[in-house]
């Protein structure tokens, strides 16, 4: 249905209204819907998308979505927003849709599609139906003597963002997806600029691809402007066993990746890339990364990265690598400050190659062997986590006593932890992607265990009245202010409840914290405009 919105456009301290629209689609629908209603939805995320215009939102209901071709993806995106008015695709309000895929991708941005958000969705590939064996002689492997065209089922994106196509994209928001089982990477963008992706959990990715990919890959980055400030953010996503378990033909067919994240080139010198080198900078912070086949968090080839409050643990899990939890390689201006790096026994803790202004302070080292970045700033001991392991239910919060509390650096730290709780606790912040201490320390919520909640809208709008859903059962929602002052708690004890938020001056920044019943945490950051 067509309703009216307010759009804000705070650069010129005005409201102006704007039209947009509101998709629905669901499995029982039909593409000869109209699909502006829950009664008359579209039957494909593709039908709905070929519609779409800035402001529009297009609500996907609880199903299974599939790609029409072998080849296709579930949802190709090439219409594109604006800057105060993106297209954004999410789930239904209390819905649980999922894109399972066998194609090249589950979503695919191409063509210049800027201004784009995906969030609130289950994304799977099709690794769970392939074996190793079939993995290790597919179409285009190093078995392949043929090398017949590669298969999409074993090579396939959870989300693709391809610049080489048509224009550059920009501007694209991932956040809340469950990204597992893709062949290839969860998510990989190409030649793009300007990418948020945050609050993902991303894991069992890339086993059975030839194209040596990783968890979350940003390669070959391009410059959309000059504007200082960071462009890209990769925050608080999950990343736990994404490897490389098929050699990778143009690599001397070798295992050389599978990490949890890379920043690849962006410096843009391989494959003959035209675009020059990139000037913007990017953030990598809170994230929890464990368990890989390579790397935690990698660095090749790039420069302007700061890598701050990430918690790697137990990577390099592939035989064949053994170079550390978090490290640069051929990269210049990088700060990596405040982060927990705990490498298996024999393994080293880090490596680096031909660097140039690395900037390394305050990390915590625990088990493994060598380490090339370390200095009298950085702490050797056990981190003490509350339930380190190799599961995707492992705690990787602080207990009492650890080494990390009150142990990291103010030169780059950031004012919100994992659970976006403040930081720091007191005057100086704590070493990992957890702060230890203060209101939120009896409950915030472990990766695997973190509930999926969604806030709506959000931004909130003038109405000042948020619907929060769950998929896990809340007792209470506390609204603080940004600078941490209670403004008003909500006893609850529902999964779904509609809030009519405090009446104070707008726009304004709040934090909401809903208290899951089964005693974890689960933090949002919402805009009030």
């Amino acid at each position: 249905m067509k309703q009216l919105v307010l759009c804000a456009l705070l650069v010129l301290s005005s409201y102006p209204w704007c039209w947009a629209t509101n998709y629905f689609v669901s499995p029982a629908g039909d593409n000869r819907n109209a699909g502006l209603s829950t009664n008359t939805p579209k039957q494909t995320i593709q039908a709905a998308a070929d519609l779409t215009a800035p402001g529009d939102t297009v609500f996907v209901m609880s199903g299974v979505y599939t790609n029409e071709c072998s080849n296709c993806a579930v949802a190709e995106l090439t219409r594109s927003g604006t800057s105060s008015a993106y297209i954004v695709y999410m789930n239904y309000p209390g819905h649980r849709p999922k894109v399972h895929f066998t194609g090249w991708q589950g979503f695919y941005i191409l063509n210049g599609a800027s201004y784009i958000r995906i969030t609130g969705f289950e994304i799977e590939g099709y690794s769970t139906a392939l074996t190793l064996t079939e993995a290790l002689n597919q179409p285009g492997s190093c078995n392949d003597s043929s090398k017949s065209n590669p298969d999409p089922r074993f090579n396939g994106y959870g989300i693709g963002v391809d610049g080489r196509i048509g224009e550059h994209p920009h501007h694209l928001v991932f956040t809340h997806n469950n990204i597992h089982h893709c062949g290839g990477a969860a998510i990989g963008v190409n030649q793009a600029d300007y990418l948020t992706i945050e609050d993902n959990t991303v894991y069992n990715n890339c086993w059975y691809s030839i194209y040596a990919t990783s968890g979350i890959t940003l390669y070959q980055l391009w410059n959309f402007d000059m504007q200082a400030g960071y462009h890209n953010v990769i925050r608080r996503n999950i990343c736990f066993n994404n490897r490389q378990e098929v050699p990778w033909p143009a690599g001397n067919c070798q295992i050389t990746d599978g990490n949890g994240i890379i920043i690849d080139d962006n410096q843009n010198q391989q494959n003959d890339s035209k675009i020059g080198p990139y000037n913007g900078r990017t953030l990598i912070e809170n994230n929890i990364v464990w368990h890989n086949g390579g790397a935690g968090i990698l660095l090749f080839l790039s420069k302007h990265v700061d890598v701050v409050h990430n918690t790697t643990y137990w990577n390099n899990q592939s035989d064949a690598i053994n170079v550390g939890q978090i490290l640069a390689n051929h990269s210049d201006d990088i700060r990596i400050f405040n982060n927990i790096l705990v490498s298996l026994p024999g393994k080293k803790i880090n490596t680096g190659e031909e660097n140039q202004m690395i900037e390394y302070g305050n990390n915590l080292h625990f088990g493994g062997g060598d380490a090339s970045f370390f200095n009298t700033t950085c702490l050797i001991a056990d981190p003490k986590f509350l339930n380190a392991g190799s599961q995707l239910t492992s705690d990787f919060r602080l207990s009492a006593g650890s080494p990390a509390i009150n142990a990291g650096s103010s030169q780059l730290t950031n004012s919100f932890d994992y659970s976006r709780r403040k930081r720091p606790v007191g005057n100086v912040p704590d070493i990992g992607a957890y702060e230890y201490s203060g209101r939120l320390s009896g409950g915030s919520t472990p990766q695997a265990m973190k509930p999926s909640v969604l806030i709506f809208p959000n931004p909130v709008g003038d109405t000042r009245t948020v619907t929060i859903d769950s998929d896990q059962i809340f007792n209470e929602v506390v609204v603080y202010s940004e600078n941490g002052q209670e403004l008003s708690r909500y006893a609850v004890k529902e999964s779904h409840v509609n809030l009519a938020l405090p009446h104070i001056r707008i726009p304004v920044i709040l934090l909401i914290e809903i208290r899951m019943q089964n005693g974890y945490i689960s933090g949002h950051k919402i805009l009030i405009k």
